[in-house]
Formats: structure tokens, sequence, C-alpha cells
């Protein structure tokens, strides 16, 4: 529960290792913690946006 939680939240891979006393630097945390609750998977579907995002800058006209 702690290490999906972490990268739930987006801590790093590292970061999480470290923190549960793993020595390979993350590279079992994908394998292992890669299962995410229905919650955050509805979140993140939420946040995925198709097209290109609009700039601010792209909208306001060229100085001349």
């Amino acid at each position: 529960m702690f290490g999906s939680t972490c990268l739930e939240a987006g801590i790093d891979l590292r970061t999480v290792a470290r923190w549960l006393g793993h020595k390979d630097h993350g590279a079992l945390l994908p394998k292992a913690y890669s299962h995410v609750r229905a919650e955050h998977d509805r979140e993140m579907v939420g946040r995925v946006r198709f097209g290109m995002p609009v700039s601010p800058s792209a909208t306001t006209p060229a100085a001349t």
C-alpha cells in the first residue's frame, strides 16, 4: 500500500525504492507496485487530453 500510494502521488521510483529499503534503485517497483486503485485509474483517465495544447503566446499577436 505504501509503495503504490507513493507512486500514485508522483514520487519517483528511486526515492520510493530507497524509502522501502530496496537496493536495486527502483528496478523491482514497476513490477511489484504497477497496479493502481480504481479511483486513481479514473483520475488518471481524466487527465488525458488529445490534440495540441495552445500556449497563451500562440494567441497573442506578435509585436512588430
